[in-house]
């Protein structure tokens, strides 16, 4: 392709610091826009893919930026939000790939808190890039957090050396456990250091090897999640993903977990997620509980399964009566026996090019798009909903 004079003048002027600045922050504000998008149950590839193309458009502004753009980044590769940082990474390593001792000076002294962008940043570069950055690096001489992002990197471009996730998988800081419990969920894994892993002491790791035994052995899962369900202290995390991958047969779990303290509200959010007729009655009894904070939990979870219920006040509960309305609506609408999600059949039923994101992503846990079923929906590690869209989940 042969570039204009008016082209090449272009590339010959002086960037202009504030063009650039823009470009950098509307790139890591639409990877948020995009984020929010990817498991949405309302919008299409349609949308998904006019927000990837102003993304690509503000990539090039900050590839014709060159040195300029590159300086700006390092500037901000400290910045308070952590979609600016995974931009600048990026934008640091691609326009201007340090050399191997800065490199390992800017590992060495990575933030705890920093590691899930840089994460985010680097699951965005080519594989050989991240090849290349972690290739001659001995995993016992790194630190916590530069460790944790070399396990999440390599797993996430390919896979990791066994030696390298027998480390992470037995390392003392629960941040390194966590990468290596995600990364299991992405190659071929051992079964021991997986089941351990399904025990450890920190939730959030547990919750990771729930999702990496998940996606060997549904199964095997499930039936832990329902062990770790019952009782008086239920585990939180496996009465979500109960609900999320469970079936109608879960509901008494999530019922007696619901009457239980430890057991609130997550159980109320998975019922939510499992969102057929029975857990939207038993939700709609819930909105008539004393306490105000746990009935918004009931109604987020109702309205997760039925979209927004008419005639509540914004912020204010919905009452039972409310609750009932909207359910025979929607139920009367769908599918008999259905699941419903935000309004309508789980899984979904309709023409294929206006098929929501989210059920594209239910549909890639089954096979059909690798790549896709490596992520998951932000807060997905959490017992309770997040709202805000969260880098390197």
């Amino acid at each position: 392709m042969t570039t204009s004079a008016t082209q090449s003048a272009a590339l010959r002027r002086p960037a202009v610091p504030g063009v650039i600045l823009e470009h950098l922050e509307e790139h890591a504000f639409l990877h948020v826009q995009r984020r929010k998008m990817r498991f949405s149950a309302e919008h299409t590839s349609r949308q998904l893919a006019e927000i990837e193309r102003r993304i690509a458009a503000h990539w090039a502004g900050l590839e014709v930026g060159g040195e300029a753009s590159v300086k700006l980044a390092l500037e901000h590769m400290a910045h308070d939000d952590p979609w600016m940082r995974s931009s600048s990474l990026r934008t640091w390593l691609s326009l201007a790939p340090p050399s191997q001792t800065v490199w390992i000076e800017a590992l060495n002294t990575l933030e705890p808190d920093h590691v899930s962008s840089w994460a985010e940043g680097l699951r965005a570069l080519p594989a050989e890039v991240v090849e290349s950055r972690f290739a001659k690096l001995a995993a016992t001489a790194l630190p916590a957090p530069a460790l944790a992002l070399m396990v999440d990197a390599l797993a996430w471009h390919g896979s990791p050396p066994a030696a390298i996730l027998h480390v992470a998988s037995a390392h003392p800081e629960p941040v390194v456990r966590c990468a290596a419990a995600r990364a299991l969920g992405q190659v071929d894994s051992d079964a021991g250091e997986l089941g351990a892993l399904v025990d450890d002491a920190d939730s959030n790791v547990r919750a990771r090897a729930w999702w990496a035994l998940f996606r060997h052995d549904p199964t095997s899962a499930l039936q832990r999640a329902r062990r770790a369900s019952k009782g008086g202290s239920p585990d939180t995390m496996s009465l979500r993903f109960l609900g999320r991958f469970g079936s109608e047969q879960d509901l008494p779990l999530l019922l007696a977990a619901a009457g239980t303290e430890q057991g609130r509200p997550a159980s109320f959010h998975a019922l939510g997620d499992l969102g057929n007729a029975e857990a939207c009655e038993s939700l709609a009894r819930l909105c008539a509980l004393p306490d105000d904070e746990l009935r918004l939990h009931a109604t987020d979870a109702l309205e997760r399964a039925l979209d927004r219920i008419p005639g509540r006040e914004p912020e204010a509960p919905a009452t039972p009566e409310q609750a009932r309305a909207r359910a025979a609506d929607v139920f009367d609408s769908l599918r008999e026996g259905a699941r419903a999600v935000v309004g309508r059949n789980k899984p979904w039923v309709g023409d294929a090019a206006d098929r929501p994101l989210l059920d594209q992503w239910w549909a890639a846990l089954d096979g059909a798009d690798p790549d896709l079923a490596r992520e998951v929906p932000d807060g997905f590690f959490l017992a309770l909903p997040v709202w805000d869209a969260r880098t390197g989940e």
